[in-house]
């Protein structure tokens, strides 16, 4: 009798590969999601490590209704999965890049239909390479074009400065870019 009900129980929580004489491979990196109360809302919170355990960072983000056109372009009065925070531990090593993956995935889940955006800001530690020309390179927009512009000129040539109000600006994700996985 027993035997059935731990059957059972190890196929709902996933371990049947400790039954299994076959290894499954665990993957380079884990995320854990924690659902939150911060500042009287509710928030999902992502934390990424290594298969080692090591901490790579952590995303903030919850589906948000946005009533006004402040990031996607001739559009009121819709969901969009909004990124809070996105902070990687280590750089150049496709932890944000992930993240931001990450959100288009839960953009779905949240029908939202895979619309992202944030707001971009740049502490002056990162003066020399702001975050919004990370999301930039991961093909998010902004309705401010002349920011846009100066962005893209500063990924072709490291030297072009950038514009000091370049540290904060509203992205999205165009929606022409989201394919639904």
């Amino acid at each position: 009798m027993i035997k059935p009900v731990l059957k059972n129980y190890i196929y709902a929580t996933g371990m049947k590969s400790i039954l299994n004489t076959k290894t499954e491979k665990i993957p380079e990196r884990l995320i854990f999601k924690v659902l939150k109360k911060e500042a009287g809302e509710y928030i999902f919170i992502y934390r990424m490590a290594s298969k080692k355990g090591k901490y790579l960072g952590e995303m903030k983000a919850l589906p948000a209704f946005v009533q006004d056109e402040s990031y996607y372009p001739n559009m009121k009065n819709y969901f969009s999965f909004y990124i809070k925070l996105l902070k990687a531990k280590v750089k150049n090593q496709k932890v944000g890049t992930d993240f931001l993956k990450l959100a288009k995935k839960e953009s779905y889940r949240a029908n939202c239909d895979g619309k992202v955006h944030l707001f971009s800001v740049s502490p002056e530690i990162e003066a020399k390479s702001p975050p919004s020309i990370f999301y930039r390179k991961n093909g998010f927009s902004s309705k401010n074009i002349s920011l846009l512009k100066a962005i893209d000129r500063r990924i072709k040539n490291k030297n072009v400065p950038l514009p000091s109000d370049c540290s904060q600006m509203e992205m999205y994700l165009p929606v022409n870019l989201i394919k639904k996985k």
